[in-house]
């Protein structure tokens, strides 16, 4: 399974990783997407922003990166936002050397850099250490589920998925 976001795919802009070259600002269909990370398997990003057909910022996932291997923090921040911000669209994804959790609910997809570092300050004092950069960063990168860690040759999955 890819993800959530392959719902919103025309939205998304991709990257790729090779030897030392980062290429960005690319855009797959699903079929084109699937068809190159077959190709590519290691190191492919999508963005936790979204984009307009003029690749202008129309939105962004709120995104969190955690380098902790053990599962539970990024349980207890999903309890968190759901309980406190009422979110409930998430995924836990295993990033091949920590976990990501992002949310997808559109009640915050608009929220601004600082909107952001309030939510992340709170989850890192309730719950655990967080690459608050990450969260703010509202043109993020993350890896897709399914393509390899080349740090590590570990595969990114998701590991949980929650819906309403």
């Amino acid at each position: 399974m890819i993800g959530e976001f392959i719902k919103t795919i025309k939205y998304r802009e991709f990257a790729y990783k090779n030897n030392s070259n980062f290429y960005r600002h690319l855009k797959f269909n699903l079929k084109s997407l699937k068809k190159f990370i077959n190709i590519q398997k290691k190191d492919v990003f999508v963005s936790n922003a979204y984009y307009d057909k003029d690749n202008r910022w129309i939105g962004c996932d709120l995104f969190f990166d955690i380098d902790i291997d053990n599962i539970k923090y990024p349980k207890l921040i999903v309890m968190l936002l759901n309980d406190k911000l009422n979110l409930n669209k998430f995924e836990i994804i295993f990033s091949g050397n920590g976990y990501h959790v992002v949310c997808y609910d559109e009640s915050i997809r608009y929220l601004n850099s600082c909107e952001r570092r309030m939510i992340a300050e709170y989850v890192r004092d309730k719950i655990c250490n967080i690459d608050m950069v990450c969260t703010i960063d509202i043109n993020r990168l993350r890896r897709i589920p399914t393509t390899i860690n080349s740090k590590n040759n570990k595969v990114c999955i998701i590991k949980y998925s929650w819906r309403d």
